[in-house]
């Protein structure tokens, strides 16, 4: 596997933990993490199934090796911190929830040092030949 499909596949295996704990336990997940109680928990919920659905694409990205959607990800991947900046900023969330801000954001630096390494020479199993 390819360094950058490791790295996508580390990011799917995060946002697949984290949606199935939305989905599973949202109360227990946002208190454990020192956020708001979730009033409606279906909101939540589904906001885990997202979590789980792009887990998934990212997931497959990394096993098939798919560069094209890897570089799409590091586009769209560090907004995340903007706008939980601004969810603080706006008193709508407590701090905490910057943590997962950082987290994307460094998944995302690891994909991009990962795509400006040079592209590794496949290795038979058993080492080269």
């Amino acid at each position: 596997m390819s360094r950058p499909a490791v790295s996508i596949l580390g990011f799917g295996v995060y946002l697949a933990t984290g949606g199935l704990l939305l989905l599973l336990m949202p109360q227990e997940t946002c208190s454990l993490l020192h956020l708001r109680p979730p009033g409606d928990t279906m909101w939540v919920r589904l906001s885990g199934m997202f979590f789980l659905d792009l887990a998934f694409y990212c997931i497959q990205a990394a096993l098939t090796d798919q560069r094209t959607f890897i570089r799409w990800s590091v586009k769209t991947r560090p907004l995340s911190i903007i706008f939980l900046v601004a969810f603080v900023a706006g008193g709508l969330e407590n701090p905490s929830i910057l943590i997962f801000g950082v987290i994307d954001l460094l998944a995302t630096l690891w994909t991009v040092l990962a795509l400006r390494t040079p592209c590794e020479q496949a290795v038979a199993p058993g080492g080269p030949r």
